[in-house]
């Protein structure tokens, strides 16, 4: 399976989220931090999907796989 690209507007956007170190168009690199804390989340019984969800609070995902901002 093939994945598409990151566009550069979704690029920049994630870009702004303290919890990526760097981003490219086919890449996401998380911080140390957020590594750590989501290890120590883990052990503590979390599942991967309510990790990744924390830290896109403020993000709204489309059906379409875009990524659009939650300006509320």
């Amino acid at each position: 399976m093939s994945r598409q690209p990151i566009n550069e507007s979704i690029r920049r956007l994630l870009e702004d989220n303290p919890n990526l170190l760097h981003v490219t168009d086919k890449t996401i690199q998380y911080s140390p931090e957020f590594k750590l804390s989501a290890v120590k989340a883990y052990q503590e019984g979390k599942t991967p999907y309510e990790i990744l969800s924390s830290w896109r609070q403020g993000w709204i995902p489309s059906r379409s796989g875009r990524i659009y901002r939650n300006n509320r």
